[in-house]
Formats: structure tokens, C-alpha cells, sequence
């Protein structure tokens, strides 16, 4: 296979030795759509699902390494879980969905957000820090989900 050549399991090849880079996908999902209103803010919001996944997963590490150290050394542990908060600038939220520029990405973003699908906020830990923290509302988005007629794949109550 030549560098230039994208294989089937979604990964860049490395050349030079380079790490290889994950190919990036955006996904439009018909349920949120309908509760969106058009194809990229439902984009947005699937991607702040997915996000929150990882953001979950990274908490229940957190929670891990906490109850290891304190077993063992008894010491605090000073990461703070996620609470599912995601901090994403506009210029990386355009980069990853590749769906315009920071300014339009960010006007898709203020949809969900405006629907009540999306929380948004300022770091809480760090005034001067400018880049916004955003969290899905999962029971709102269950919400509007259901009065479309639709279901949230994947994701159970609570």
C-alpha cells in the first residue's frame, strides 16, 4: 500500500514513522434531524453525543484511579470528573465535523443549544479560559425525541 492510500479500517497509513491519524466522520442520524430542524445542527449534536460518551468513559477511569490511590496510598486524587462537560472551541468543532467555518459550525452549535438539547457554559475552574464547555441534555433531547416519534438509540433512562 502507498502512503496516499486510505485503507479500509478507517486509519491513515503512518509514513516517515508518524503515528497514523484516524480518519474523521460526521454522522447525520434522521431522529435527530427531526428534532434539530436541518442536517448540520443534528451533525453537531451527534457529535456532542459522542463526546459525552467519551467524556463517561473518562469519568468512570477517574473514579478508578481515585479508589485505586486512596486503597493504596492514601492520597487525594485532583482530577475532577467530566460531569459529562465537554470543552470544544468553534475552530476544532469546524475542524472535526468538516461541515464549514468556526462562525458557521458555532451558529449549528447555538441551535441545539437554543432547542435546550445542548448546555452551555464558561470553564468554572478557569475564568480566563475562553473556550465554552457544552453538555447534552439527555432528557430533554429524550424528550423531543419521543414527541417526534422516536426513541434514543443506544442510551438507556437515567
Amino acid at each position: 500500500m502507498k502512503t496516499n492510500e486510505i485503507c479500509d479500517h478507517g486509519w491513515i497509513p503512518a509514513a516517515n514513522g508518524q503515528v497514523p491519524r484516524r480518519l474523521r466522520r460526521t454522522v447525520i442520524k434522521e431522529e435527530l434531524v427531526a428534532v434539530t430542524g436541518d442536517p448540520m445542527s443534528a451533525a453537531v449534536l451527534n457529535y456532542f453525543i459522542e463526546c459525552t460518551e467519551y467524556a463517561r468513559r473518562i469519568d468512570e477511569h477517574i473514579e478508578a484511579e481515585k479508589s485505586l490511590l486512596n486503597e493504596w496510598a492514601r492520597e487525594d486524587f485532583c482530577i475532577e470528573p467530566t460531569e459529562g462537560w465537554v470543552r470544544r472551541g468553534a475552530k476544532d468543532l469546524a475542524r472535526d465535523l468538516m461541515i464549514g467555518s468556526d462562525r458557521t459550525t458555532r451558529s449549528y452549535a447555538a441551535t441545539c443549544i437554543r432547542l435546550g438539547l445542548i448546555e452551555e457554559r464558561r470553564n468554572p475552574h478557569n475564568k480566563f479560559d475562553g473556550t465554552k464547555q457544552y453538555r447534552v441534555d439527555f432528557d430533554e433531547l429524550r424528550r423531543q425525541l419521543r414527541v417526534k416519534g422516536f426513541v434514543l438509540g443506544d442510551y438507556a433512562a437515567g
